[in-house]
């Protein structure tokens, strides 16, 4: 008897100590409590103890085969299948494995060769943040609106060309991906977007947009744009008119000049327009109150107007890449001022009155023909700053 209530004890205390571990499941993580989470990376050592595992990144493992133990994973909250082309997706979403795990918030299924999307997918109602880049997905199911709690979805790389119109039931999304799917009708799908509550980021790279869809400017509520690496010569003075608006990218396209509106642009805090055919600047753009980022490397410009650097804000200006013989003497207005890159430009002199960025940690000069005499003065000047020749 005595032997007997020994293990009864025995019994007892095991089931009280797991208590803390039990009460976790079905518990949802915040994304700063799942990175302080260890990520596992193989099978083996996921299934040692599959209590433990919030985080499961297994991209690039050559996986071809699923174990029934997958259902065990039953705190797994985030998992990083991409580029797992052997693995059969349609199987691995089934409530035997993957479909089971009601708490996935993070999946990463990029790079598999993805033609539809796996139907047991769609029962996971919690996830969050769903990657599908790099596949070969013409559509989306219907059945996409169950994801209730969707924040971001990712698309890019794929062979989208049309979308269900169920996407405009997903109130929470924040941040859409459909960079390089150039045969999207982008104008015909954004108007669902444009009504979503909570719509503020959008990537539309390499979507073969000879001009700004007009429905992207209904979007009001975007803080970020990503319109790169596509055949756009000119930019439409309301994109400057999104009052949310504070990041703005054009990298890689045939932009000749920016329209003066630019200044109405009062968020705006990163402008990118790098590799295009500027030749000129607007001096309004000297009067952005929140222009902390700006890259114009890789254009055609040879001057810079003379209140350019009339700035409070900046703190990081790319002029690489472009013909610029002079620099104007503004430049000691721009008292923010952390990195200047003048990288690859046909300067012959700096202006003393750069001696007054006493915030100027980097100064890049290299490809452009400085006297000795001139190199000596940086030195001086800017006693703190690393100058990279």
């Amino acid at each position: 008897m005595k032997k007997h209530r020994f293990y009864l004890a025995i019994l007892l205390i095991t089931v009280l100590l797991a208590l803390p571990r039990l009460g976790k499941t079905q518990e949802l993580l915040t994304i700063e409590e799942l990175l302080r989470e260890q990520t596992f990376t193989n099978y083996d050592d996921a299934f040692v103890n599959p209590w433990n595992v919030y985080i499961l990144d297994m991209a690039e493992s050559d996986l071809s085969f699923l174990s029934d133990r997958i259902s065990k994973l039953v705190n797994l909250q985030i998992l990083v299948l991409a580029d797992n082309p052997k693995l059969d997706y349609t199987v691995a979403f089934t409530d035997k494995y993957f479909g089971a795990l009601p708490l996935l918030q993070i999946i990463d299924l990029q790079d598999n060769y993805l033609r539809i999307l796996p139907d047991g997918l769609t029962t996971l109602r919690n996830v969050k943040n769903l990657y599908l880049g790099s596949n070969q997905l013409s559509t989306l199911p219907n059945e996409i609106a169950n994801f209730h709690s969707l924040e971001v979805l990712s698309l890019h790389h794929n062979r989208l060309k049309t979308l269900p119109d169920t996407l405009y039931t997903l109130s929470n999304l924040k941040e859409l991906d459909l960079s390089y799917n150039p045969t999207l009708p982008i104008n015909q799908v954004l108007p669902m977007f444009s009504i979503l509550p909570n719509f503020q980021v959008i990537y539309l790279a390499g979507c073969n947009l000879k001009t700004v869809p007009a429905t992207l400017l209904d979007c009001h509520r975007l803080t970020y744009i990503n319109l790169s690496d596509n055949p756009l010569s000119t930019i439409p003075d309301q994109i400057f008119m999104l009052s949310e608006l504070t990041e703005l990218t054009l990298t890689k396209n045939k932009i000749k000049s920016l329209p003066s509106e630019i200044q109405t642009a009062s968020k705006l805090q990163v402008l990118v327009v790098s590799q295009n055919e500027l030749t000129e600047v607007p001096s309004a753009i000297n009067t952005l109150p929140s222009l902390i980022y700006l890259d114009l490397s890789k254009n055609k410009l040879k001057r810079l107007p003379e209140d350019f650097f009339n700035s409070k804000t900046l703190k990081e200006v790319n002029l690489l890449g472009n013909e610029i013989n002079v620099i104007p003497s503004s430049i000691g207005d721009a008292t923010e001022l952390e990195v200047l890159n003048l990288e690859f430009n046909k300067l012959r002199d700096i202006p003393l009155e750069i001696a007054r960025l006493t915030q100027l940690r980097e100064l890049r000069l290299t490809g452009n023909n400085l006297s000795k005499e001139v190199k000596s003065n940086l030195k001086q000047w800017l006693p703190e700053t690393k100058i990279v020749y």
